[in-house]
Parts: C-alpha cells; structure tokens; sequence
C-alpha cells in the first residue's frame, strides 16, 4: 500500500513539473510572436537609438551601416561604408571608405521618425543576422526589455526612402552635388578615424567632446596601443593604459559600448550598466548584442586602439 501511494506520489509530480514547463514554453511563445507597433506602443520620445545594416561577405565584399540615436538630449546621425572591391569579406574597419557623425535637426529626426513610424517590433532572434545580406533593423527604446528590438518597416517604399534620406544626410554627398553646380575646391586632406580590434572583430569609436578624449586621439597619432583587459563586475573589460590622461570626471550610469577613462590610467570598455565618477572617451559604433557577444564572460581580451585614415 505504502508502495503504490509513493509511485501515485511520483506520477502526480511527474505531471505537475510537466504542465509548468508546459506553460512557460507557451509564455515564450507568446513573448515571441507579440509586436509592437512605432507610433502606438513606442511614443517618438521613447526612441534611444535605431540601427540600419547591410552586409555582403562574397565576392565585391561591402558593408553599410546607418545609426540615428539620441546622445546627452541631441540627435545624431552615424554613417559608415567599408567595401572590398573584387574581394571577398567579411569587410574590417580597415575597408571603411566613407565613415562620420552629424548632429540632426528636430525637423531632420522627425524625418526619421515618419520613415519608422506604423513599423513593428518584435522579440529578436539569435539568428536574426544569419545569412542573406540585410538589412538587419534593430529598434532601442526605453521599454524594450533587452528584448522587443528587431523591427521591420511597416512597406518597402518606406524601407526606400529611409535609405534616401540617410544618403542625403551624408555631407560629403552633399559636397559632391555642391561642387558639381559651382567652382569649390574639395578638401583632400586626410582625415583620422580611431577604432579598436578585438580579436576578429574592428569598431569603429564616436569619440566624445572634451580634452581627455582629445589627448587619448593625440596619442594614438605616434602609435597603436595595445592592452590585455580583464572582466570586472561582469560589466566591463579594464586595462592599464601606458600614459595618463586628463581627467573629465563625472557621474555618469554607462551603456553597453562606452570606452571610459578611470583615475586617468585605465581605459575600460562597458557591456552592461554602471553608475559611477568617471571619464567618457567614446562609444563603440555596435549593437548591445555585437558588444555582449564580444566582450561578455570572465576571459581577459586584447584590445588594440589605433587610427585609420581617409582620404
């Protein structure tokens, strides 16, 4: 009797676990299928940053990335094309033939916005950027949850006419047209650009405006400076730097890809949040998810900062 109540016992718990995994695979799923629509679920002012990607690893190798994010209350604007012409890629920052920030106008991210407006979000995919070549479309908002991020245009002709206007931002477009109606002279001086390899993978950097940035930006003039980061916090790599730098300190709660001097002699680059009196450098030109994949975990990495230039 004993015997058959402990077997009764196991099957009813057999059958409890099962039914509750049972409904979390239907809560997934329906985490998964539910969309968000820009304009009705996520307001204009939730935005925070919006990333645009195209990619061709075969033959005549390129990639383009466009960014429109929201930095210290302004709107900005990043641009980059890297191309390998008669070659296969994947395409480094080494390949970048046209790369830059702007600062936009409330009338210029209001464009934007009516461009992505009516579009849909929904949960990512960890295979969302396997194969094919784009674009690959992640929307960051201030309720996202690390989670409802991959978006899709609400038609292919607003798809289209976002690429028009991120061309038309682009000012050295702008200068061609203006230079084909007119006697300017094009400036050919070349232009320096940091980035940071990490293994496989080159950055770009947006550096920030203040002097410790400037001074790091004039030391990578005479040399690259290559550093072994440690895991701190499981939040960010440190590294000692050779040199000090000017301090800017201030208190600021950082963000997956934010490059921050500390006490003057260590550079740090964060993949999740911390709130403390320090230095910002720069940002990494990456998605939370590039950055994550790259520095996330108790492995020390090898950071490599250096200057590209254009032409």
């Amino acid at each position: 009797m004993r015997r058959c109540i402990v077997i009764l016992y196991c099957l009813l718990l057999s059958i409890l676990i099962i039914g509750c995994g049972a409904g979390e695979d239907k809560e997934e799923m329906s985490i998964l299928s539910k969309k968000m629509i820009v304009g009705t679920d996520i307001k204009k002012e939730d935005i925070i940053d919006f990333y645009y990607t195209e990619e061709n690893i075969n033959y005549d190798a390129f990639y383009q990335r466009y960014r429109f994010y929201v930095e210290n209350d302004k709107f900005k604007f990043f641009h980059e094309t890297r191309e390998r012409k008669d070659d296969y890629g994947p395409c480094t920052a080494a390949d970048a033939t046209l790369t830059g920030t702007i600062e936009l106008t409330d009338d210029q991210w209001s464009q934007f916005y009516d461009l992505i407006n009516g579009g849909t979000v929904r949960a990512r995919e960890d295979s969302a950027e396997s194969g094919g070549t784009g674009p690959w479309l992640y929307l960051y908002w201030t309720n996202d949850k690390s989670k409802y991020q991959e978006f899709s245009f609400s038609s292919y002709e607003k798809q289209k006419e976002f690429v028009d206007l991120c061309i038309s931002l682009i000012p050295e477009n702008n200068s061609n047209n203006e230079n084909t109606a007119g006697d300017n002279s094009e400036d050919m001086t070349p232009k320096a650009y940091p980035v940071v390899s990490i293994g496989d993978r080159t950055f770009a950097i947006e550096m920030d405006d203040n002097s410790s940035a400037d001074a790091f930006l004039e030391k990578l003039k005479s040399d690259p400076v290559e550093i072994t980061m440690h895991d701190y916090g499981a939040f960010e790599k440190v590294g000692d730097l050779p040199w000090s730098l000017p301090q800017n300190d201030e208190e600021i709660t950082t963000e997956p890809g934010d490059i921050i001097l500390y006490q003057g002699n260590q550079i740090t680059i964060y993949y999740d949040e911390n709130t403390w009196n320090f230095t910002r450098l720069g940002k990494l030109s990456a998605t939370d998810e590039e950055i994550k994949e790259i520095l996330g975990g108790a492995s020390d990495i090898t950071a490599t900062f250096y200057l590209e230039w254009t032409e």
